[in-house]
């Protein structure tokens, strides 16, 4: 379906087509085919170069994509030559299978780094007042239940433990059948079937007769413990996708694997075993507003069910290996790593609160003692024109932001900081030249048009570092942390934690590690 002779077309392996970013694939035998739908999202008048091709280009996007033309379905990988930083990739395009492999662990390095992280922070998800009765509406992404898991998981054992030691039951009547002296309540309905019975009527002996009665019998299958059955085998369900989301050959999660044990623990023992369909739960009941464990249960359950979408797009980034996207998420938490080591590495939770609402408009905000990081805030500039920086970050009323691009090593960026008017103008054509161009103007934007903003920061994967300050940032007393400043973005952060004064604009580049034989290597 794609022609082998499209400018962005590389090759084609296990039934997967290789394309680059920013280069143009054209669809062939599409005549009378109108509908390219990316990704379930519908493309608004595809272009054509003649009535039986279409043609399409990937812009900012890298991973896999599912394409549909009418009903014809076909998968895509989309990559670039950003992605695997030096290799030679002119060589690389020679061997799609190669490639395919050599993205995938490149991607899986950056998920396992970014789940190690997230679970190395200390998190504290900002409480609220009610208690939901029912799951949300809308799901939870992967990172808040991974969190969650995380955070609560010796809260949860201890609370199954109470459950499973001092069980809630209730008295149930059941009907049998007794010998006469017995019976607790004879009616006389009960002596008519007594004298009807099949065995009683072949018994002569009067000493023999049955009688029906109500016995009194201790169960645990109760609404209380239905409820907690279900809230256990929710949390195990749950840590199993994880596992599948985020692959079943990492693992990324410290400490769950004894949680698992102990949920799987508990739905085998009473009285979880004995526990039926779960209906609800009692609103009234005071056995889970009052009794240890139960009302513990509850508690974390109502927190569970918030419906909290902390990285709304995780999940399909990681279905679809979004690396751009995946890139963002990771330059959140290599941030917060690197301001909670700029702080003194200490153990204060991070403060995480969520506000507003998808798809537009909602921030999660990240607070620890001085320091709040805000991700994916619209901030409006003075001409009312709105700003979407990926960061933004405040120390002591100081404001810095931040943007994650996923773009090439920028050996000469200088250069195009001086120049980048010039390269918008005499580039037009180049569509990575002037995305590249307009990360470095978008910059100067932030800087210049949103309220109190000191400095504009550019984070991408690559090993330089610039900053471009504004007039004398550095008085000779504090020519010390001149070092620290220039050493990238931990040197950075650590002494803005201290003197939060640059002013001006800059990029760092990041590079994940992987563990080797050599104690680590790039995964680049």
């Amino acid at each position: 379906m794609i022609d082998e002779e499209s400018n962005g077309y590389i090759g084609e392996a296990g039934g997967i087509y290789l394309v680059e970013e920013w280069k143009e694939i054209i669809f062939e035998n599409t005549k009378d085919k109108t509908l390219l739908i990316v990704d379930g999202k519908p493309v608004n008048n595809p272009k054509r170069n003649t009535a039986h091709k279409l043609i399409y280009t990937f812009q900012n996007r890298l991973g896999y994509a599912d394409v549909d033309i009418n009903g014809g379905k076909i998968r895509l990988l989309v990559l670039s030559q950003k992605v695997f930083g030096d290799s030679d990739w002119e060589n690389l395009k020679k061997d799609p299978g190669v490639l395919i492999d050599k993205f995938n662990k490149t991607f899986d390095g950056y998920l396992q780094d970014l789940c190690k992280k997230a679970t190395k922070l200390p998190f504290e998800i900002d409480p609220e007042t009610h208690w939901p009765a029912e799951r949300g509406s809308e799901p939870t992404d992967p990172f808040w239940k991974l969190v969650f898991l995380k955070n609560h998981r010796e809260e949860i054992r201890e609370a199954l433990r109470f459950v499973m030691a001092r069980p809630h039951a209730s008295l149930v009547g059941e009907k049998r059948w007794v010998r006469q002296e017995q019976v607790r309540r004879l009616s006389p309905n009960a002596l008519v079937a007594a004298l009807t019975r099949p065995g009683n009527l072949l018994n002569d002996d009067p000493a023999f007769l049955s009688f029906p009665d109500i016995v009194p019998r201790s169960t645990f299958d109760n609404p209380e413990n239905r409820f907690v059955r279900f809230a256990t085998e929710t949390w195990l369900s749950d840590l199993v996708s994880l596992r599948q989301i985020l692959g079943e050959d990492r693992k990324p999660f410290p400490g769950l694997a004894d949680l698992a044990d102990s949920l799987t623990e508990a739905l085998f023992s009473a009285p979880l075993s004995e526990a039926g369909q779960f209906n609800g739960i009692p609103a009234t009941s005071t056995v889970l507003a009052k009794a240890p464990g139960y009302r513990d249960i509850r508690r974390l359950w109502a927190e569970y069910q918030r419906a909290m979408r902390v990285l709304p797009d995780l999940e399909e980034a990681v279905n679809l290996k979004k690396i751009d996207v995946i890139w963002e998420y990771w330059v959140l938490f290599k941030l917060m790593d690197a301001l909670n080591e700029a702080l003194g590495g200490g153990t204060e939770k991070w403060r995480v609160s969520v506000k507003g609402t998808l798809p537009e408009g909602q921030e999660a905000v990240f607070e620890n003692g001085k320091v709040k990081l805000h991700y994916n805030q619209t901030k409006r500039s003075y001409s009312n024109i709105p700003l979407r920086p990926d960061f933004l970050m405040e120390i002591c009323g100081h404001r810095f932001v931040f943007d994650a691009k996923f773009r090439l090593d920028w050996e000469e960026i200088e250069e195009k900081f001086a120049k980048e008017d010039e390269l918008i103008e005499s580039d037009e054509s180049n569509y990575e030249s002037l995305a590249k161009a307009a990360d470095i103007v978008k910059m100067h934007a932030y800087r210049d048009a949103i309220k109190g903003v000191q400095g504009a920061f550019v984070i991408y994967p690559g090993k330089n570092n610039a900053l471009f300050p504004y007039g004398d940032i550095i008085p000779t007393d504090m020519a010390l942390l001149l070092g620290e400043i220039y050493g990238g973005l931990d040197g950075f952060l650590k002494t803005m934690s201290k003197w939060p004064y640059f002013n001006g604009v800059g990029f760092f580049g990041l590079k994940i590690k992987t563990e080797g034989k050599d104690g680590g290597r790039e995964v680049f």
